[in-house]
């Protein structure tokens, strides 16, 4: 008997900006590859997915210092399938003095977890980077059907 399964998981999203009245302080989410996990086999839903550098947060905060979090919202109400399953792991920076809370991996539920502190950036300095790998727990149950679900990301400053 061949078994053959198929979990697609999409998250489709744009480059946006949430911006000030000043536009040197600014956060950018880029999607640099689709955030799409699927499964061939049973074996594959007892393993992490990885999307390598999947996405970029650009952030510029010239006026003060800024926190950047990020949490996720499901479509359906109790719908805890991806509750601290889907993380995201920093990869690369561009930021020689932002302070990351120093966990390999961030957890994602509906309650907002930091990513990192951005100290004040001198007033010619580009937005600085940050990509991160998506990660994919293995989880022990799941729903059957589709969930949907989207990433926030909020930068706030004193």
């Amino acid at each position: 008997m061949k078994w053959r399964i198929l979990f697609p998981f999409l998250l489709v999203a744009s480059t946006t900006f949430a911006q000030s009245a000043n536009i040197n302080n600014y956060i950018s989410v880029i999607v640099n590859q689709p955030i799409v996990f699927s499964y061939l086999t049973p074996d594959e839903l007892l393993h992490d997915k990885v999307l390598p550098n999947a996405l970029e947060v650009k952030v510029s905060s010239v006026q003060n210092s800024a926190s950047i979090t990020a949490s996720i919202v499901f479509d359906k109400l109790g719908n805890n399938d991806f509750n601290n399953r889907l993380a995201l792991k920093l990869n690369n920076k561009t930021s020689p003095n932002a302070m990351t809370n120093g966990a390999e991996e961030i957890p994602l539920s509906a309650v907002a977890s930091t990513l990192f502190a951005q100290p004040k950036m001198a007033g010619a300095t580009p937005a600085y980077s940050f990509f991160y790998d998506v990660v994919l727990h293995p989880a022990v149950t799941m729903s059957p059907g589709t969930s949907n679900f989207s990433m926030i990301f909020t930068m706030t400053q004193p």
